[in-house]
């Protein structure tokens, strides 16, 4: 019986080796190697040069040994991205998800226009005409982040919004495209935006363009 069951194994053993060639396995993860690329959900980013782009990153991977980290280095080099899905689709297609970043603002730095993101990050600048009326940014980056979380919290009107100007003492101007302008204090701005939201749909101050509430516990209209 021992006698059998050893020649069994022996011969189960030697089948194993005669069937395997190191070339099929070579062979087959060249069939799952990455061909087709499809790109998905992009809103700003160009697809074509995105589908290149990730089409190239992934040329001659393995599907089977593609995962999450891998994608996340290949997208963490384009700036827009916030993060990406993929999925598998064998023998050699990855399906890509993409979710961008939300552009808030235009910024201008070191003789360079970026724009401003919802979360406050800083990234390149690109030509998109969804993107022509974003407002832009004159003041410090960091405190306009800071103004805007407010402005967000109040729900704020942010719609025709022509610009954010910071003045040398630290305060902001609101300045919209019907040339309507509000002067916020350096200090305890958020009563200002607060009252500004309150009255902004009241027809008897439809007539004024500029609220100024720099002195404490006053507004004044122009």
């Amino acid at each position: 019986m021992r006698n059998s069951l050893f020649f069994l194994s022996l011969s189960l053993i030697l089948l194993l080796l005669s069937t395997f060639n190191p070339k099929n396995l070579k062979d087959n993860l060249f069939f799952f190697s990455v061909k087709n690329v499809e790109i998905n959900n992009t809103k700003f980013s160009n697809k074509n040069e995105l589908t290149n782009y990730f089409k190239k990153e992934l040329s001659g991977m393995s599907i089977l040994k593609i995962n999450d980290e891998q994608i996340d280095k290949i997208a963490s080099k384009i700036d827009l991205i916030e993060y990406i899905e993929i999925k598998k689709i064998y023998p050699n297609k990855i399906k890509i998800k993409v979710l961008e970043k939300k552009p808030i603002a235009i910024f201008f730095s070191k003789k360079k226009f970026y724009y401003i993101t919802e979360k406050g990050e800083q990234i390149n600048f690109f030509n998109h005409p969804s993107l022509e009326q974003l407002p832009n940014i004159i003041g410090t980056k960091d405190e306009f982040v800071t103004l805007y979380k407010v402005l967000k919290e109040f729900n704020f009107p942010m719609q025709n919004i022509k610009s954010f100007h910071q003045h040398a003492v630290g305060r902001w101007d609101i300045l919209f495209a019907d040339k309507r302008i509000i002067k916020l204090p350096k200090k305890n701005f958020k009563e200002s935006i607060q009252n500004y939201i309150k009255i902004n749909e009241d027809p008897n101050f439809k007539k004024y363009f500029i609220f100024d509430y720099r002195i404490s516990d006053q507004l004044i209209l122009k």
